[in-house]
């Protein structure tokens, strides 16, 4: 028994061995881009700033309806807006949508919800950026200077995959435009990358106006050791600016005139 214990431990090390000869090995034989690569992505992409310009007289967002009957849209600033709300009216987020939908991550950066409930369920979910708190806690990428007395950006919107193709992501994001008009808010922005074929058609529904057009280089994680290059070929308002070039021109145009790839 003794002699097939120890026999066990010798092949155990020596696979570990081997396993470590071999890692070694592969180790010099990887180029040091490649290494590189692995620490410090290298990502290239061009992003839309889109705008609304809910200020301007007489201006009104794009009616929008979706698919479904029963739809019931809330605005929620914070979590407890958001248990109470399921509470009283009996409806649920699940783990997973409330996983996709980042919500832990949105609530802690102050970030404000745009509710779509559909059979006692959440259906989608848009988030807004909404004041000094939560702008200074939002980083866009790539990074953009903004008013947050006059100014909110629609950031981000996620839609459980049951609820895909029923015209939910329009039909939200018209009554958070409308809601932060209400507000008082003069420029609503939003993003979004020109290859998401899937959000830049439901923007144009929207009557969206592209407000900057920026090709991004962007070398490592998001927040976390990152350096951009961040080109703006479009501009629309003084108080939109890149933090390294402030090129303003007195003309933004229609994201529907946009090509779609």
């Amino acid at each position: 028994m003794g002699r097939i214990m120890v026999a066990r431990r010798n092949v155990t090390r020596s696979s570990k061995a081997t396993a470590n000869e071999v890692m070694r090995m592969s180790a010099a034989q990887t180029s040091l881009w490649d290494r590189l690569g692995r620490y410090l992505p290298v990502q290239f992409k061009t992003m839309y700033i889109l705008l609304w310009p809910t200020g301007q007289p007489g201006y009104e967002p794009p009616a929008q309806s979706c698919a479904l009957d029963d739809v019931a849209l809330h605005i929620c600033h914070n979590r407890e807006e958001i248990e109470a709300l399921c509470a009283e009216n009996n409806w649920r987020i699940s783990d997973t949508d409330w996983l996709h939908g980042h919500f832990e991550d949105k609530l802690r950066e102050r970030q404000t919800a745009i509710l779509a409930f559909a059979q006692g369920e959440l259906a989608h979910v848009v988030w807004a950026v909404v004041g000094k708190e939560a702008g200074k806690r939002f980083t866009w990428d790539p990074p953009i200077s903004l008013d947050w007395e006059r100014s909110a950006v629609l950031v981000s919107a996620y839609t459980p995959p049951r609820y895909r193709g029923k015209g939910l992501y329009p039909y939200a994001m018209a009554a958070g435009i409308r809601f932060l008009q209400e507000m008082g808010m003069t420029n609503v922005y939003g993003g979004v990358h020109h290859t998401n074929v899937a959000s830049v058609r439901g923007l144009q529904k929207l009557d969206a106006l592209l407000a900057a057009e920026c090709f991004r280089i962007r070398l490592g994680y998001h927040r976390y050791g990152v350096v951009y290059i961040a080109l703006l070929t479009w501009g629309y308002r003084p108080n939109l600016s890149s933090r390294w070039f402030r090129r303003k021109f007195s003309d933004s145009i229609p994201l529907g005139a946009i090509p779609l790839e």
